[in-house]
Order: C-alpha cells, then structure tokens, then sequence
C-alpha cells in the first residue's frame, strides 16, 4: 500500500500562528473580564508597568526581526522545518510581549499596557507564514546547504 503524500511543513505553521495569536486574544477576552473586577478588590498595581509594556513591546517585535535570521540552520535539518523553527521564535517574542501587556493593562487599568500589547499583537500578525516571509525565513537556508558547517574562522 501506497503511503500518502504529506501535507509539508507549512499548514503546520499555520497552526502554530493561529494558535499563538488565537492565545493572545483569548487572554484579552479574558482580561477584559477580569481586570475591572481585580483591580476593584485590591490596591492597584503601579502606572509604571503599564509603561514599560510599551519598551517590552517594542524590544519584542524588534527581537523577533533581529533574532531569528541570526539563527543558523544545521547541515542535516531541512530549510522548511527550520523556517518553521524562525517563525516559532519570532511570533514568541512577540506573543510573550503582548500577554505582558495584556497583563500590565488588566492590573493597572492603564490604556498604556493595551498599547503595547496591541503594538506586540501587531508584530505577531506580521509573523504570519504567507509566501513572502516564508521566503524571508528560507533565503539563507537554501542558499548556504552548510550552514551549520564550520565559520569562517576555520580554513
């Protein structure tokens, strides 16, 4: 019997993101929700950290431009599961930036933290695995078949 053919790598991706940014929103949902009522019962969290969602927000989705092409593809790892592996830790800075957010907003009340958490959710939209970013993600991988081989250092 004739196995079948494999869907690849890329309808996984689109889970995953979907399921990250599907986590965000449900947090906000939920946050709505809650906060009004946490912040009703007990003394308020500082204004200061609603603030500093925004410089998480914005050192997030810098990292998630800047880390992920830094990371190099070992010699044995196929180009599309390693631009899976990119996006993952792209749209994680991002995801993990937004919640801070999210959660600096529920506590203080502050439209500050909603913010930064729009401006983090933002950034993990722009991680959606579309044609072009995944070509982002694959250029370096296919064009140096070595890439987990020796540095430059080496001759």
């Amino acid at each position: 019997m004739e196995r079948p053919a494999t869907l690849g790598i890329r309808p996984t991706a689109y889970v995953v993101w979907g399921a990250l940014v599907f986590g965000v929103v449900t947090f906000a949902v939920v946050a709505s929700f809650v906060g009004p009522e946490l912040r009703r019962g007990s003394a308020q969290a500082p204004d200061v950290l609603a603030e500093l969602s925004l410089a998480v927000a914005v050192a997030g989705v810098l990292a998630s431009r800047l880390v992920p092409p830094r990371l190099r593809r070992p010699a044995d790892r196929d180009p599309d599961a390693f631009a899976m592996s990119r996006n993952v830790v792209a749209a994680a800075l991002c995801e993990g930036a937004a919640l801070f957010g999210l959660v600096a907003w529920m506590l203080t009340g502050s439209a500050w933290g909603a913010v930064g958490a729009a401006i983090a959710l933002a950034g993990l939209i722009s991680c959606f695995p579309g044609e072009a970013r995944w070509r982002w993600l694959t250029a370096d991988a296919q064009a140096r078949p070595g890439a987990g081989g020796p540095s430059r250092m080496i001759r």
